[in-house]
């Protein structure tokens, strides 16, 4: 175990399969004393905040890998030249068209 916090949505998950167990055993008689408001009661979900997701539009995708690209390139670039007399290959990414560059072409 670690000393961490756990997140609300790990507490809440492992909430939820401990009733499902207990459930489970509830409903097989096996723990008679229990009742299904019992479980939800003693065992609610904590609060958790919901995370949005941040979707991009297709031409901002593309504007961001041409960026990250064109980083890469630059990163290499001073790599080689940090390196002399290593002989390297060229990123295969480097010198290639954006597949939206090729598609148009076809």
């Amino acid at each position: 175990m670690t000393s961490l916090p756990r997140s609300p949505h790990t507490i809440n998950s492992e909430l939820r399969a401990v009733r499902t167990i207990l459930g489970y055993l509830r409903k097989l008689g096996l723990l008679p004393g229990l009742n299904s408001d019992d479980l939800r009661d003693s065992l609610e979900r904590l609060s958790a905040p919901i995370e949005r997701t941040d979707y991009r539009k297709p031409h901002e995708l593309q504007k961001l890998l041409e960026a990250a690209l064109r980083h890469d390139a630059e990163v290499f670039a001073v790599t080689l030249r940090s390196m002399p007399g290593v002989v390297h290959s060229v990123p295969r990414h480097a010198t290639s068209r954006s597949p939206r560059s090729s598609r148009q072409r076809s």
